[in-house]
C-alpha cells in the first residue's frame, strides 16, 4: 500500500491504515492485534466527539463539554503525530532488506506505544464519563438558531450603496419568476431582498416575506407564509401535505411576490420549489450564502458585491448621524472602513456605536470596540456570530481546511492548487486525494466563504483570497481550538503561551524574532506540522532541524542570502511532503533534498534555479513539481511517475521530454513553456499526451510561433483525455480546429484557447454545442481569412466569457444565454452585430470595427449605432469601441487570459 495512499484525516482512518500496514507487512502476534483493534475503537469514539463538538457554537456548550474537547482534540493531535511518525517509518521499510532485529525494535516501540496511547486515553474517559450525543451537547436554550442578529431596517437611510442593486435586481425579477441573492453572512442580502420587496409589492394582489434560517421546520415555514398572506387555515391541525394543498389553491389564480429569506440546505431549496409549483403568477426571490443550492436549477442569480469606498463612507456618515463635513469623522473613518472590507453590517454597527458618543469621544471608541479577534467583546463579537454560522454548518473535514487559511496574511493571494496540496500533504483530505480536495475548495466557494480571484502577477493560475473580516473570524476560531499560531503583524512571541503545544505556526514579515536562547527554546516547535513564513528575514526562522514531525513547509519570499545552510537541514525532516520555496532567491537547489525520500511537493518558482539537478528524478513520491521561468530540468521527468502536477519552463531542454512525459500517466494538470519548437519535437508530444488519460488541464506556451506552425497538422489526429477540462495553446498555430473538440470526445471542457489559420461555419457550430464550454477564446492568425458567423438559439449555452478576432460575430435570437463578456476583433463598420434585446446577462462588450478602406464619416457612423444599441441593450452593458485595421493580430492579449481564469 503506498503511503499517499493511506494518509486519512481522522484518528481512526490513521489508525485504521497502520494497522493494515503491520498486519500486512509483518507477522505480529494477536495480543497486539488485539491491543490495535481497542485503541481503533477508543480513536473512532474520540474522532465522532470532536466532530460533534465542531457543528455546535461554544457559546452553546457546557463548560465541561468545553474542557473535555479541549484535552481530546490535544490528545488527539499528539497521537496523530505520532502515529503518523510510526507510518512514515514503516513505509521506510518496504522493500529494504532489514535484519530481523530492527523490524522487532519497531513492533516492541509501536507495543510500548500503543499500551501508553491508551492509557491516556483511558485517563481521559475516566475522568469525563461516557461521550456524550451529539443532541446531548447544545444547551436546551439555544435549540433555536437564528442568523438574523438584528432586525431589518426598512428605512430608505439603510439602503445607501444599494441603489443599483436594487434597480439591477428589479430588472431581473421582472424577467425571471425567480432570483437568488447569494453572498457571505452580513453583506445585505436580507435588506436587498426587503427593499425590492416593499418597492415591488404594490404591484401584486399579495405578498409575504419569511425568514427561514437554519434548522427550517418546513410545517412553520408555512404557517408563516400564510400569516404574510392574510390566509385562514381550515381544518384541525392540517399536516404539511394538506397546508400545501391549500396554499397552491389560494394562489392558483393570484400575482404574488414571496421573498423567502436565508436558505441553508438543499432540502429546504426543493421544499420551497415543490410548494410554489404550478402557480404561474408568482415571483420569488430567495437569499442564501450557499451558490451550490442554486446550482443548475434555472433560477436567475444575483451574487452580492462588497460597498464601494464611496458608498461605505457614506453608509457610516448616515449611521453615524454625521450631517456635515466633520474633520474628526473624515480622519477616523479611513480607519474604520478598513478593518470593514465593504461589508454593510460591519459598517452599520461601528457608525451606529459612534452616533452614541460626541465626535470628540469617537477614537476612544474605536479603540474599545474590539476589531481585535483577542477581544472578549466588542463589534468583532457580534460580526464573528453572524459569519461564523457558516463555518458551523461546515462538513467536518472541510472545517479544518477552512482553518488552515488562518495561515495567510490579510488580501493575500492563494492559488489554489497549492493550497490543496498544502492540505492533502498534511493529511487534511481523505486518502490524500487531490479531487477530494478540489471538491473542498468548490464547496467554501460556493459558500461565499473565499472569492475566487487570479494571481496579480501570473494569468495561468487562479486562486482565491479571504475577506478581511472572514479572515478575522477564522483566527479567531482558530486561536479558540488551537489549530494554529500567527506571529508577526503586531503580534510578538511573549503572547503566545509556552504550555500549549503550536501545531502550525505561520511568521509574517518577519516582526517576531522566533529561535533559540543559550538555555532553552522561545518556542517549542518539535509538534509543528506546518511551517509558513511570509516575507521573512533568515533570523525570523528556527533552525529547521527543531521541526521533527513537519510536513509543510513554505516559505515565500523569505530572505534566506544569510541563513542558506538553514536550507541544507531539510534532509532531516523524513517525514516532509510539502516544500515551497517560492520567491527565494538562490542559486541552485539545496543537494540534501534529495534525501527527502516522502516528498510529494516541490514549488521552486521564481527562485532564480537554473537548474533542477539529476537528485530530482530520484525523488519518486513526488506529485506537484513546479519550476518557473529560467529553470530547466537536468534529470529524465519520466522517473517521476507519480506526477499528478508539472509545471516547467523550458521543457524543451529536459533530455527528451517530449518521449519522457508518456511515462507520467497519472497526470492531470501540465503547464509547459517551450523555447523551441520544431516538427518532430511535437510529433512525440503529441504522442505522449495522447497516452495521458487522466489529464484534465494542458496548457503550452511557445514563443516560436513560425516553428510551431510546422507541427500544427500533429494535433488533429491525437484524441486527449475524455477528462480534459482546460486546452490552451498559446503560441501553437493549428490549420483548423482539432476534429476531437467535440462534445462526444471531450465533454468536461470548459476553457479553450485556439490560434488557427482557418476556421469554417462547422467548426464554430461543433463548439456552440460543447456542453461545459465556459471561457473560449478564438484567434483566426491570418488577417485575410475572416468568418462571418451568426451564432443560434441554443448555441453556446453556459459560456460567460468570449474573445474572437477576425470572425464577424452576430448574436442571433436566444444565442449565448449566459455570456457576461463579449470581445469582437474585426466586425466590419455598418455590421448589425445582434447587440440590441439579446445575451440577457451581457455586463461589458468589446468591439474592435475594421476600419479599413471606411471614411471618417462611416467609422463614426458605425461607432454611433453600436452606442445606441448598448444603451437600448435592458443591461445598458459597458461599451468599448476600439478602431483596427488588422495590424494587432499576431497575437493574443495577456489580458484575455486574464479574464478566462476569472471564470470559475
Amino acid at each position: 500500500m503506498a503511503m499517499e495512499a493511506v494518509v486519512s484525516t481522522s484518528l481512526s482512518g490513521i489508525m485504521s491504515s497502520l494497522v493494515k500496514l503491520v498486519v500486512n507487512e509483518w507477522c505480529v502476534e494477536k495480543t497486539m492485534k488485539d491491543e490495535l483493534t481497542n485503541l481503533y475503537d477508543e480513536l473512532m469514539n474520540m474522532d465522532a466527539f470532536l466532530e460533534d463538538v465542531s457543528s455546535v457554537p461554544p457559546d452553546q456548550l457546557e463548560s465541561q463539554v468545553k474542557l473535555r474537547a479541549r484535552e481530546v482534540r490535544e490528545l488527539s493531535h499528539a497521537i496523530g503525530t505520532h502515529l503518523h511518525s510510526f507510518m512514515a517509518r514503516i513505509e521506510s521499510t518496504k522493500g529494504a532488506l532489514l535484519p530481523s532485529v530492527s523490524k522487532v525494535n519497531i513492533q516492541q516501540e509501536m507495543d510500548r506505544y500503543v499500551k501508553e496511547i491508551m492509557k491516556k486515553v483511558e485517563k481521559v474517559s475516566k475522568r469525563y464519563g461516557p461521550y456524550p450525543c451529539k443532541s446531548a451537547l447544545e444547551s436546551t436554550s439555544s435549540l433555536e438558531v437564528s442568523t438574523r442578529m438584528f432586525a431589518t431596517d426598512t428605512r430608505e437611510s439603510n439602503h445607501v450603496g444599494l441603489e443599483g442593486a436594487i434597480a439591477e435586481l428589479t430588472k431581473k425579477l421582472s424577467k425571471s419568476d425567480h432570483v437568488s441573492i447569494v453572498g457571505m453572512g452580513g453583506m445585505g442580502k436580507t435588506t436587498l431582498a426587503r427593499a425590492v420587496y416593499d418597492k415591488m409589492k404594490g404591484d401584486f394582489d399579495c405578498g409575504a416575506f419569511v425568514t427561514i434560517g437554519q434548522r427550517a421546520d418546513m410545517k412553520r415555514v408555512l404557517m408563516y407564509i400564510f400569516h404574510g398572506l392574510h390566509m385562514e387555515i381550515y381544518g384541525h391541525e392540517p399536516d404539511q401535505h394538506q397546508l400545501t394543498n391549500q396554499l397552491q389553491s389560494f394562489l392558483v389564480d393570484k400575482r404574488c411576490l414571496i421573498v423567502i429569506d436565508d436558505i441553508w440546505d438543499k432540502e429546504t431549496w426543493n421544499f420551497v420549489e415543490l410548494v410554489f409549483k404550478g402557480c404561474a403568477g408568482i415571483k420569488i426571490i430567495t437569499t442564501t450564502r450557499n451558490r451550490n443550492i442554486v446550482k443548475g436549477v434555472g433560477v436567475t442569480v444575483y451574487t452580492m458585491k462588497p460597498l464601494s469606498p464611496a458608498d461605505s463612507k457614506e453608509l457610516l456618515r448616515t449611521k453615524a448621524q454625521v450631517k456635515s463635513h466633520d474633520a474628526e469623522f473624515d480622519t477616523l473613518s479611513d480607519q474604520v472602513l478598513c478593518k470593514c472590507g465593504g461589508v454593510p453590517i460591519a459598517i452599520t454597527m461601528i457608525g451606529v456605536l459612534l452616533a452614541e458618543h460626541q465626535s470628540k469621544e469617537w477614537h476612544g471608541v474605536y479603540d474599545s470596540i474590539g476589531f481585535d479577534e483577542h477581544k472578549e467583546d466588542g463589534a468583532f463579537q457580534h460580526i464573528r456570530k453572524v459569519l461564523s454560522y457558516s463555518y458551523y454548518a461546515l462538513p467536518y473535514n472541510i472545517k479544518r481546511c477552512f482553518l488552515y487559511l488562518s495561515l495567510f496574511p490579510e488580501d493575500h493571494w492563494i492559488e489554489k492548487n497549492m493550497l490543496i496540496w498544502r492540505w492533502v500533504a498534511e493529511g487534511l483530505v481523505p486518502e490524500g486525494s487531490f479531487e477530494i480536495g478540489e471538491t473542498y475548495f468548490e464547496e467554501l466557494m460556493d459558500r461565499c466563504m473565499i472569492q475566487w480571484a487570479v494571481s496579480p502577477h501570473d494569468p495561468s493560475q487562479g486562486g482565491c483570497r479571504v475577506h478581511i473580516l472572514m479572515l478575522r473570524v477564522i483566527r479567531d476560531l482558530s486561536s479558540s481550538e488551537n489549530f494554529s499560531t500567527v506571529l508577526g503583524l503586531g503580534m510578538k512571541q511573549e503572547s503566545i503561551s509556552r504550555t500549549i503545544p503550536i501545531h502550525r505556526l505561520a511568521i509574517h514579515e518577519g516582526e517576531a524574532m522566533v529561535g533559540r536562547s543559550q538555555n532553552s527554546r522561545l518556542l517549542e516547535v518539535r509538534e509543528v506540522l506546518s511551517l509558513y513564513a511570509s516575507t521573512c528575514p533568515g533570523s525570523s526562522l528556527p533552525p529547521l532541524r527543531e521541526f521533527e514531525n513537519l510536513r509543510v513547509m513554505d516559505l515565500e519570499r523569505c530572505d534566506l542570502s544569510l541563513r542558506d545552510s538553514n536550507l541544507e537541514q531539510l534532509g532531516r525532516l523524513k517525514v516532509l511532503k510539502y516544500v515551497g520555496l517560492v520567491g527565494i532567491h538562490m542559486a541552485e537547489l539545496p543537494r540534501r533534498i534529495g534525501r527527502l525520500k516522502l516528498l510529494e511537493i516541490l514549488d521552486v518558482t521564481a527562485t532564480g534555479i537554473r537548474e533542477l539537478p539529476p537528485f530530482v528524478e530520484e525523488l519518486r513520491k513526488l506529485r506537484c513539481l513546479r519550476a518557473g521561468k529560467g529553470t530547466r530540468m537536468m534529470g529524465r521527468v519520466g522517473m517521476l511517475t507519480c506526477l499528478e502536477e508539472l509545471w516547467l519552463h523550458s521543457a524543451d531542454k529536459s533530455p527528451d521530454f517530449a518521449a519522457e512525459l508518456q511515462k507520467l500517466c497519472e497526470m492531470r494538470v501540465l503547464v509547459i513553456h517551450l523555447d523551441e519548437v520544431d516538427e518532430g519535437m511535437q510529433k512525440k508530444l503529441v504522442v505522449s499526451l495522447h497516452k495521458l488519460r487522466k489529464l484534465q488541464v494542458l496548457q503550452v506556451w511557445s514563443d516560436a510561433e513560425e516553428k510551431a506552425r510546422l507541427g500544427g497538422r500533429d494535433w488533429e489526429g491525437s484524441v486527449p483525455s475524455s477528462q480534459l477540462r482546460q486546452l490552451l495553446l498559446l503560441g501553437i498555430i493549428l490549420p483548423r480546429p482539432m476534429p476531437w473538440i467535440h462534445h462526444s470526445r471531450v465533454p468536461k471542457l470548459s476553457k479553450l484557447v485556439l490560434q488557427v489559420e482557418t476556421l469554417e461555419v462547422q467548426h464554430v457550430q461543433i463548439l456552440g454545442q460543447m456542453p461545459s464550454l465556459r471561457s473560449l477564446c478564438l484567434h483566426i492568425h491570418c488577417y485575410g481569412n475572416r468568418l462571418l458567423y451568426t451564432a443560434g438559439k441554443h448555441e453556446f449555452m453556459v459560456l460567460a466569457y468570449l474573445y474572437v478576432t477576425n470572425i464577424e460575430l452576430i448574436c442571433g435570437e436566444g444565442a449565448l444565454p449566459r455570456i457576461q463578456e463579449l470581445e469582437v476583433g474585426g466586425i466590419r463598420v455598418g455590421t448589425d452585430v445582434g447587440l440590441r434585446g439579446n445575451m440577457p446577462l451581457l455586463e461589458r462588450v468589446s468591439y474592435h470595427l475594421d476600419c479599413w478602406g471606411c471614411s471618417p464619416v462611416e467609422v463614426i457612423n458605425a461607432e454611433e449605432e453600436l452606442k445606441q444599441a448598448s444603451q437600448a441593450h435592458p443591461n445598458s452593458p459597458v461599451l468599448t469601441i476600439k478602431r483596427w485595421d488588422g495590424v494587432d493580430v499576431c497575437s493574443i492579449p495577456f489580458q484575455v487570459i486574464i479574464k478566462m481564469q476569472q471564470v470559475m
